[in-house]
């Protein structure tokens, strides 16, 4: 019923763990595994050896390094369950019901996709809370409705799923979110893509806008809903905004004002309370009781720079 697809990158030392978490569901006899191996240097033969014996595992190997989107959307074309939940190679399932109860709370609502929560732990930090959609952690998603959307991973290395989930919304998509049960342990380690100082200085917000950009552009032609991809770019916008909010001339805000076009082109269709709604997402925890205007504030700098070098 559910296709478990997992990208690996010389994750010798991380997938046995893994694999063990799904091994240990009580809906294990529903469970198919997905090993797309991205090139890695390293084997897996002893690890694949002692799981295919316990489990319905299927292993397959790129030719070249491509990234993990390209080894999920891979995934997604060798397996064929009503059901898809992507992992990563480092992550666990946090119990043994996770998946099962995320299965239940998704069918019994017949929803396209459903959240569950997250365990985040880094260094010797534990923080729990509901995932955010922009990532792949701790969501189900209902193989028809990504067909029938045709919703597809970019060839990035970076902010891949960012552009899955963004098209997820704007083709308007049914979320369930099952917050009372916690489904996914996520680890942040240094090393891994999105963890290294390079990433978060230099990387992350043109990852971010350049996601953006891609997935507005495949919303367009395969015509999503122009509501839909306003919502989706506002709160975008906002999240940005958030980012900024005590720098404006910050080096990688060149990165958002090259995006202003497509705020511009989508302002018209964004309502009124999306806007309130995005925005107090990501200021309430900063008590911002002004962030309506200073948004404003926000996207008028954008604008007085559009077209600068910014450099």
């Amino acid at each position: 019923m559910i296709d478990i697809i997992i990208p690996l990158y010389n994750s010798k030392e991380t997938i046995s763990k893994t694999l063990y978490s799904i091994l240990l569901q009580k809906n294990i006899e529903d469970l198919h595994v997905y090993l797309v191996d991205d090139a890695s240097d390293c084997s897996y033969e002893e690890i694949l050896s002692f799981f295919s014996k316990k489990m319905d595992l299927h292993y397959y190997r790129l030719d070249k390094n491509s990234g993990p989107g390209v080894a999920r959307e891979y995934g997604m074309e060798q397996s064929h369950s009503p059901y898809i939940v992507f992992c990563d190679s480092d992550d666990v399932f946090y119990d043994t019901f996770a998946l099962k109860n995320l299965f239940d709370f998704t069918t019994k609502g017949k929803y396209d996709v459903s959240i569950g929560m997250v365990v985040e732990k880094f260094y010797n930090t534990i923080n729990w809370y509901p995932v955010r959609f922009d990532v792949l952690h701790s969501k189900i998603y209902k193989r028809s409705f990504l067909q029938k959307k045709q919703i597809v991973f970019p060839n990035f290395y970076n902010a891949e799923d960012l552009a899955f989930n963004n098209l997820v919304l704007m083709s308007g998509a049914s979320v369930g979110c099952c917050n009372y049960d916690t489904v996914y342990a996520y680890v942040r380690r240094l090393g891994s893509l999105t963890q290294t100082h390079d990433y978060y200085d230099n990387k992350h917000i043109r990852c971010f806008v350049e996601s953006l950009k891609w997935s507005v552009s495949y919303a367009e032609d395969h015509s999503y809903p122009k509501e839909n991809i306003a919502k989706n770019v506002m709160d975008s916008f906002a999240y940005l905004y958030f980012y900024f909010i005590n720098d404006f001339h910050a080096k990688t805000i060149k990165y958002v004002i090259s995006a202003i076009s497509i705020y511009d082109k989508y302002s018209s269709f964004m309502k009124k309370e999306d806007c309130a709604d995005s925005l107090e997402y990501w200021m309430r925890y900063l008590d911002n009781k002004k962030h309506l205007s200073s948004f404003k504030e926000f996207i008028s700098f954008c604008h007085s720079k559009e077209g600068d070098n910014c450099d």
